[in-house]
């Protein structure tokens, strides 16, 4: 074979790289499904902290429910008391009747001196008027009930 004349070196001269579209075009898609995937992340870490929260809410209103329950429970047992004694006691039916108005009275006292004052007159009242000793426990427990609710409303 004879040299035709063809200049040596390689056969097609100032080859360039064709580009990997594809490549460059799969990396950008693989990076926005990982930003995807961290707002994601980030969406759910968020929605659970909201759920954990909400929980927590519901038991701490659930606990407090139960305590507010067994504290009406707690002094409302007094009342059954109560009517034991007024009907057990007709002959100082209207002595208690008069110590129970005036601890109502109390809840109409704004002025915190006046329903203190008129509270201790009350247990006087008691400790003068009433000789039996169950009566007399019954009331001041009613009494102290009454002063307690009046006091956390802050009117006393």
């Amino acid at each position: 074979m004879s040299n035709l004349g063809l200049p040596k070196g390689p056969i097609i001269p100032n080859i360039k790289p064709v580009p990997n579209v594809l490549q460059d075009h799969l990396a950008s898609v693989v990076e926005n499904i990982n930003i995807q995937n961290e707002e994601l992340n980030k969406s759910l870490e968020k929605s659970f902290e909201e759920r954990e929260k909400r929980y927590q809410d519901g038991v701490t209103r659930e606990e407090r429910m139960i305590e507010l329950l067994e504290s009406i429970d707690k002094n409302t047992s007094v009342l059954n008391d109560l009517f034991k004694i007024l009907e057990q006691n007709t002959e100082d039916q209207k002595a208690i009747l008069d110590i129970l108005n005036d601890f109502n009275k109390l809840a109409t006292i704004n002025e915190t001196v006046k329903a203190q004052g008129l509270y201790r007159k009350i247990m006087n009242k008691i400790n003068t008027v009433l000789n039996d000793v169950n009566t007399i426990n019954t009331l001041c427990s009613y009494g102290m009930f009454v002063y307690s609710t009046l006091h956390t409303m802050g009117k006393i």
